[in-house]
């Protein structure tokens, strides 16, 4: 009877066993949905394991499934049975991300740093910094200039090369007032705006010169001589529309560049930067890498030149659906056959 039990034992152990190496499998897959149905199908079992809950939870939050992800994480935070250090630290930062993004900013800064005291592995320490210093409760800005305005929270590097923040915080929100003008967009707090001298030294280290977004948050990054609009276009037309469900670069980024309040000719920077080689709408419009792999001079103006056109002759009704889910398939959808005949015009406007 014992040898039988250990047998059973052992059988459930390679059982689960395999099991976790499917989770791992379609997590690194990215293939969330079977992700979750498997670890509920394990759970509903009897199988009660901090691996599986970790997994689903993270599957959640890599879904932006938040408030789904919260009770996982927060069982394995709670109770870390089994698990290693940097399972435990993953999950953690996993936990304070889900936080973040339901504005507890708090218990948030609270979990990064958790996971920067454990020291478990360089790339959750790395992530755990960055995610912290996107949030103006971070300690690293304890001695930045703060401003506030009707719409922003301003932080001025500590050294700012601004002769006067205030004037630039004024000069800012009159921006926001004037494309929101357009929008009529519900922002459901203040954004955080952090204005920096460069980004040498930022803390989290992003990939580009340039600033960045994230709606979301309610958060900008930006440096103190950049364009006055296209960021904060990011933020205002992500709340512009009930739901966001699908954002392409080449109209995200047009519509923030055709906002961005320079008054430049867009059209005659693309005939500008126009290379020899064909250039398809449809592929920029379909493919983000597309869209990359242009100068970032051409594509942005290019993308901006688009928008402009768009809505003259698509009208600003359709562009509102447009931003809601910013797909080909729906720009089909959208504009029917006319998209063919707004694209065909477009060039022929540029060339």
């Amino acid at each position: 009877m014992k040898k039988t039990g250990m047998i059973l034992i052992c059988a459930i152990s390679i059982a689960f066993g395999n099991s976790f190496d499917i989770l791992l499998r379609l997590y690194d897959n990215k293939e969330y949905s079977r992700l979750i149905h498997t670890a509920d199908s394990l759970l509903a079992s009897g199988v009660d394991s901090a691996w599986v809950k970790a997994y689903e939870g993270r599957a959640y939050a890599d879904l932006n499934q938040y408030d789904r992800a919260i009770p996982y994480l927060k069982s394995v935070y709670e109770s870390p049975h089994n698990i290693p250090k940097w399972m435990k630290a993953w999950n953690t930062f996993y936990l304070g991300k889900a936080y973040l993004y339901k504005k507890e900013k708090d218990k948030a800064v609270t979990l990064f740093k958790e996971v920067i005291e454990t020291r478990a592995t360089k790339n959750v320490v790395a992530t755990a910094r960055q995610y912290m210093n996107l949030t103006s409760d971070s300690p690293f800005y304890k001695r930045w200039k703060r401003i506030e305005t009707s719409n922003f929270n301003f932080l001025f590097h500590k050294r700012t090369k601004l002769r006067s923040p205030q004037q630039f915080a004024q000069m800012m929100q009159l921006s926001f007032d004037t494309i929101n003008d357009f929008f009529n967009a519900e922002i459901p707090g203040k954004i955080d705006f952090f204005v920096w001298n460069d980004y040498v030294k930022f803390p989290g280290n992003p990939k580009h010169a340039g600033g960045f977004a994230i709606p979301e948050l309610l958060v900008v990054h930006t440096r103190y001589m950049q364009t006055r609009g296209h960021e904060m276009t990011h933020i205002i037309t992500h709340y512009a529309v009930d739901t966001v469900r699908y954002v392409s670069a080449f109209i995200n980024e047009g519509v923030a560049t055709h906002f961005n309040l320079t008054h430049e000719d867009q059209f005659e920077e693309v005939r500008n930067f126009l290379p020899d080689k064909t250039i398809s709408i449809e592929e920029l419009w379909k493919s983000d890498r597309a869209f990359g792999g242009l100068s970032s001079e051409f594509s942005y103006s290019l993308a901006a030149a688009f928008i402009q056109h768009l809505l003259t002759e698509g009208g600003k009704q359709n562009f509102f659906k447009l931003l809601a889910d910013q797909s080909w398939d729906n720009a089909q959808k959208i504009y029917g056959d006319k998209l063919t005949e707004i694209i065909n015009e477009f060039w022929s406007r540029v060339r």
